[in-house]
């Protein structure tokens, strides 16, 4: 079966219960028991499995396409993941501290997760805390799926099992799963033991960025997601485009080389250590048609009292001996 990687979003919450002047602490709703936008579908084993294991998944990373975070570009943030590369284009700002399972007022079980973030990038607290007061503090786990199965709905299944992982949890500007937001966030920023920001402050200023947040959204939504997107498949076409040529250089040089010692085995036996010594001189460049000019530069001067004169061709040419010597015929056509 095709591995798969899975990207599934749902909520974060910001609390003060746990107060701490080292980090900022979410809650942060992973996954639910329940097929989201991108029609997957997570088990209650597969989050039993993450439950049971908290000294596996403990430390699990928080991520984020931190530039653009810091940029205030928080239409276009996503996983940033590359097929051709295999590689993701994400930083970490935090991780997993621990996991629950509960259920919602429907008996769908969740997965739950305490994050820390530290507060020693006051840059990027001050963000976190202003997607938080806007609502727009999505997360989307990422999940590697070695075992898998389709449904009659097309929805992908994935149960517990050693191959299915949940790998880290990404901060997003959409969603697969609607419901996947910050619960409670730690957004004390302490200084003497003291906060500079109150969650009650926090509130009132959440109702005044949500209307501007709203207007200045459906102005910069479209054109700030074409330039960030552009700019992102810039970089990974380019990171390919340079391992590409990296690859047809090394590939056309050790073609170039293959020749060259080719070329070299064949005509040593006929050479002197000191003409091989300038043809090796030559073959540094790693050129094939230096190093066959010189050693037919050399052969020439070499044999040169066994050369005769054909009139009827106007050209000369080495005695059949001779040209046996240098192993190849044609090396050893020349016009004098």
């Amino acid at each position: 079966m095709q591995k798969q990687l899975v990207l599934n979003s749902l909520k974060t919450v910001l609390s003060e219960e746990n107060s701490n002047p080292l980090f900022l602490e979410m809650d942060i709703l992973l996954m639910r028991n329940a097929v989201n936008l991108n029609n997957y579908y997570f088990t209650e084993s597969f989050i039993d499995e993450i439950v049971q294991n908290q000294d596996k998944y403990n430390g699990l990373p928080l991520v984020v396409d931190l530039e653009r975070l810091l940029e205030n570009e928080y239409d276009g943030l996503g996983h940033q993941y590359s097929e051709f590369l295999n590689k993701f284009f994400t930083q970490q700002i935090g991780n997993y501290v621990s996991f629950e399972k509960k259920y919602d007022e429907n008996r769908i079980a969740e997965l739950h997760g305490t994050a820390r973030i530290s507060k020693r990038n006051e840059d990027l607290v001050k963000v976190i805390n202003e997607l938080y007061v806007t609502s727009g503090l999505n997360f989307s786990v990422e999940v590697i799926a070695h075992e898998y199965r389709v449904d009659e709905n097309n929805w992908l299944i994935i149960d517990a099992h050693p191959g299915n992982l949940l790998v880290s949890d990404c901060l997003v500007s959409v969603p697969a799963e609607p419901s996947s937001k910050a619960l409670k966030l730690v957004a004390q920023l302490t200084k003497g033991g003291k906060e500079k920001v109150s969650l009650e402050e926090m509130k009132i200023e959440k109702e005044k960025l949500e209307a501007q947040v709203a207007t200045l959204t459906a102005q910069l939504n479209e054109a700030n997601q074409a330039v960030t997107t552009l700019g992102k498949e810039k970089e990974m076409l380019t990171a390919q485009v340079d391992d590409l040529s990296k690859y047809k250089n090394d590939t056309l040089e050790k073609a170039e080389v293959d020749k060259i010692n080719a070329l070299i085995a064949e005509v040593k036996e006929s050479l002197s250590e000191q003409e091989l010594t300038l043809v090796n001189e030559v073959a540094e460049a790693k050129e094939f048609t230096k190093v066959q000019y010189k050693v037919n530069e050399i052969c020439a001067q070499k044999y040169k009292e066994t050369i005769r004169l054909n009139n009827s061709k106007g050209s000369n040419f080495f005695s059949v001996t001779k040209q046996k010597d240098l192993g190849n015929d044609e090396l050893t056509k020349f016009n004098m």
